[in-house]
């Protein structure tokens, strides 16, 4: 009798253990090893072939001084013009340029009113479109230089912004090496004189563009100002919510 006992509670017991496993949760299976995905940087340096061409504002994007990029190809070299050009302010700052001059009668032979405003206008257009292209495009892919701005990001803010200032004379070469900034001297130069072509008589001649080709250098060095400040206004102020085309 116990030893029928013994027998039947072994095996309710084992009954039991087969059941209760039954209930229980498999063992957790370890999780699939997700593939690594390494991100390659464009060809031009970052995502900026997937920024978007129409904005807000022109190009004010900007790598690194401590940036080592792949050499710009001559279509990406020709893209940071054309988002400049398509920008929202590259169409409403001609606007107030040409009422500004058609208010102060810079040339009376382009006359008043809505059809001087239009003279004005598509004048002022050309000339910022060309020394954009000029500058940015055509020459740094004949030159062989990098349009890219390399902004400091770090140090005072005198020290930053005469380095911002000097890039007008000095710029990177598809080799990475820091060389003179052929392409801003001959691409306002270039910009200057095409204006001759479509300007009135007393806009033109050596003394006017040479005027010109000045203030076009100044306002790029102004440019590169706010290329070297843009990420700290970007993240301060709007919190980095503001995308620029580069």
């Amino acid at each position: 009798m116990r030893r029928f006992l013994q027998i039947a509670l072994c095996a309710t017991s084992l009954m039991m253990a087969r059941s209760v496993a039954g209930q229980l949760p498999d063992a957790p299976q370890p999780a699939p090893q997700q593939e690594m995905i390494q991100r390659t940087p464009a060809p031009g340096g970052g995502d900026s072939d997937q920024k978007p061409l129409f904005t807000v504002i022109p190009d004010l994007g900007t790598a690194s001084i401590d940036d080592q990029l792949p050499p710009q190809t001559v279509s990406e070299k020709m893209m940071v013009p054309t988002r400049n050009t398509l920008s929202v302010l590259a169409v409403v700052k001609p606007a107030f340029a040409a009422g500004f001059k058609e208010v102060t009668n810079r040339d009376p032979q382009l006359g008043k009113g809505p059809d001087g405003f239009g003279r004005y206008y598509w004048r002022t257009a050309l000339d910022e479109v060309s020394e954009n292209y000029l500058v940015d495009g055509v020459f740094p892919a004949v030159t062989h230089q990098d349009s890219r701005y390399y902004a400091m990001t770090e140090g005072g803010f005198w020290r930053r912004t005469g380095y911002a200032l000097s890039r007008a004379f000095v710029i990177r070469n598809d080799a990475g090496n820091e060389v003179f900034n052929t392409s801003e001297i001959l691409g306002a130069a270039s910009a200057a004189g095409l204006a001759n072509l479509y300007y009135p008589g007393p806009q033109t001649g050596p003394s006017v563009t040479a005027q010109r080709f000045g203030l076009d250098i100044g306002f790029d060095a102004l440019t590169y100002a706010a290329k070297e400040f843009w990420p700290d206004v970007n993240r301060k102020v709007f919190r980095g919510k503001l995308q620029t085309g580069r």
